[in-house]
């Protein structure tokens, strides 16, 4: 227990991700005191470090876990600006002196991968449709690869063609889904937006030459803008394709604040490390004056009831790092507890106490009415009676 009485006497309801059915369909079974909603269809979820669902409805529950623990996936919209995405192949994909190969098992379950076959020294096929039709600049890009023969590193992969810093050796002979974030917002130009596999010196500049026969596969890969990490993976054809933001509604707020107060034990992991944050995460929301959020200026956790805040210490925290967040709102006070950060772990201590909030006709977890501001996942929410 983290304060008062053990929790096992005071739960009202709870919610687990990892004890949830369905999860090996990418999809989660939910409470029927909350309900996640978006209106995009194809939407896709990673469920293992190896694997992903595809083809996920809309206002699909989607589970997700990266490796490091089962929650439920919430994300803030995104587009993918890379066309042709899913086989890498198509009108606007250029031909690399690498031999390819189509019909090769995808981390999907499907055979929708392109095989590449380097003799040493040459370059894949690449696409460069961002720089026409994207945004004015790019920041993250992501993908599935894995190395099939030869040795490591197989192949540098890459987004662009900006810098030493844009690519990522693919080194492992089991997929896995690789991310770049440039330095700084790579603008839209010829010979700047790419994505393919390389195995020249200094393409991109500093990249080693890699000499031998290798080969490797590829599948779903992304350019996103703006954005410092990568969010699922958004399927294209033609155009650049885009997903709505999800919203999670609980239609009788009393159930997670009976009377106007809560006592709330949270699991959350953030997609995004302490220094990758682009705007103030709501993780429980009622309104403006009465939410619980991370607050993007000072990396604190923020307890804030009529518009009076109790604080956390200043944390840091790395991709996928589970936050336990313990958030009271009584009569008799109010007190936060966060745990699992790379630093700025602790309690507040128990705080003045505020008046009970006046519910609103609908509440919101991991997001706002608006949905959710940036990406995380809910891996359990415990309500206790306050």
């Amino acid at each position: 227990m983290w304060f008062g009485q053990p929790f096992s006497t005071r739960v009202l309801r709870s919610f687990f991700a990892s004890g949830a059915a369905n999860l090996g369909t990418g999809l989660i079974t939910l409470p029927p005191w909350f309900a996640i909603t978006c209106a995009t269809t194809g939407r896709t979820s990673q469920v293992s470090a190896s694997s992903l669902v595809t083809g996920l409805g809309a206002n699909a529950a989607r589970a997700r876990n990266v490796g490091s623990g089962t929650g439920l996936s919430v994300e803030n919209a995104g587009t993918n600006y890379l066309t042709y995405s899913v086989d890498l192949a198509g009108a606007d994909w250029q031909a690399g002196a690498m031999a390819t190969s189509t019909g090769n098992a995808d981390p999907a379950g499907g055979t929708q991968a392109r095989g590449f076959t380097s003799t040493g020294s040459q370059y894949g096929d690449y696409n460069q449709k961002p720089n026409v039709q994207g945004p004015a600049s790019m920041r993250t890009h992501s993908g599935w690869c894995r190395g099939v023969t030869g040795s490591s590193p197989y192949a540098h992969w890459r987004g662009t063609t900006a810098g030493p810093s844009s690519y990522v050796d693919v080194t492992s002979t089991t997929w896995s889904r690789l991310s770049i974030t440039e330095a700084a917002d790579v603008p839209v130009g010829q010979g700047k937006m790419q994505a393919n596999f390389e195995t020249r010196a200094n393409e991109p500049t500093g990249a080693p030459a890699i000499s031998g026969t290798t080969s490797m596969y590829g599948y779903s890969w992304q350019h996103e803008s703006i954005v410092l990490y990568p969010s699922s993976y958004i399927p294209t054809t033609s155009a650049a394709a885009s997903r709505a933001a999800d919203v999670v509604a609980v239609a009788t707020p009393a159930n997670v604040a009976p009377g106007g107060f809560f006592d709330l034990d949270l699991l959350v992991a953030p997609n995004y490390a302490d220094t990758e944050q682009a705007a103030d995460h709501n993780l429980v929301y009622f309104d403006t004056n009465n939410r619980i959020f991370i607050q993007k200026t000072t990396k604190k956790i923020v307890l804030r009831i009529g518009g009076a805040d109790v604080l956390s210490s200043a944390l840091t925290w790395s991709r996928e790092a589970p936050l336990r967040i313990h958030a009271m709102h009584r009569a008799g006070g109010r007190k936060l507890d966060v745990a699992g950060a790379t630093s700025g772990n602790g309690s507040s201590g128990l705080q003045s106490a505020a008046s009970a909030i006046s519910l609103p006709a609908t509440s919101y977890l991991m997001g706002s009415n608006t949905g959710a501001e940036e990406c995380g996942d809910l891996r359990h929410l415990m309500i206790l009676m306050p």
